[in-house]
């Protein structure tokens, strides 16, 4: 596991992924990545803004589907009990996926 200090642009979750080393070409790993729920609560914030500048006027139904979609491709795993400035990724997981998948 690598721990990283929270960092304010993290809370983009595609940025998280990216800087954390969750993703490997085009495939991201966010089931790997571990946040405290006060965390997941401001990414899912900022990803509803987001969503409400790109789709402009919609229906609150549509918003918080598109924000759902976002959060469950992109989203790291909500951690009870996990400090608020520290983000956990589990490295070795990730590497044994990318093996598997490329057969390396």
């Amino acid at each position: 596991m690598k721990v990283y200090k929270w960092n304010k642009t993290y809370v983009d979750p595609v940025k998280l992924l990216r800087k954390t080393g969750a993703v490997h070409e085009n495939q991201a790993y966010p089931s790997y990545v571990f946040v405290s729920p006060k965390r997941y609560k401001e990414m899912r914030k900022e990803t509803l803004q987001v969503v409400k500048e790109e789709i402009g006027k919609s229906s609150t139904r549509r918003i918080n589907y598109y924000v759902g979609l976002h959060m469950l491709n992109f989203g790291p795993v909500e951690v009870k009990g996990l400090p608020d400035n520290i983000v956990l990724v589990d490295d070795l997981s990730i590497k044994r996926e990318v093996e598997l998948k490329h057969g390396s």
